[in-house]
């Protein structure tokens, strides 16, 4: 199992973004993705991979968290980009200066060695 935790905080109507790339060596299958809106703010949060939307929230109907679970993965080669971004809209909690965000990410990597031909 590989778990991966992307953050973001975007300030108010503003977007941020964070990324990482698959390492070198493994796939991995992107099965499990769950979105974090612990400050209840408003906005819109984006999960891409090399550039295309794979899943696009509304804050607004994110509470506390939302579970995206996949039962076909989403294979995910080395070199591959991921990112997170989240546009702010409304900052939820009058304490805090940005949309605090983020979203986990799990699923299986496989050594390249260990794929079939």
């Amino acid at each position: 199992p590989t778990f991966f935790r992307l953050s973001v905080a975007a300030p108010l109507t503003q977007a941020a973004s964070d990324t990482l790339t698959i390492a070198d060596g493994g796939v991995f299958d992107m099965t499990d993705v769950r979105v974090e809106n612990a400050f209840n703010d408003r906005g819109i949060a984006t999960l891409l991979v090399n550039d295309q939307q794979i899943f696009v929230w509304s804050l607004t109907t994110v509470r506390g968290s939302t579970f995206e679970p996949s039962f076909t993965p989403i294979r995910l080669q080395p070199g591959d980009n991921v990112a997170f971004s989240v546009r702010c809209d409304e900052i939820g909690d009058a304490t805090r200066s940005t949309c605090t965000t983020s979203v986990n990410i799990g699923g299986t990597t496989i050594d390249l060695a260990d794929l079939p031909d």
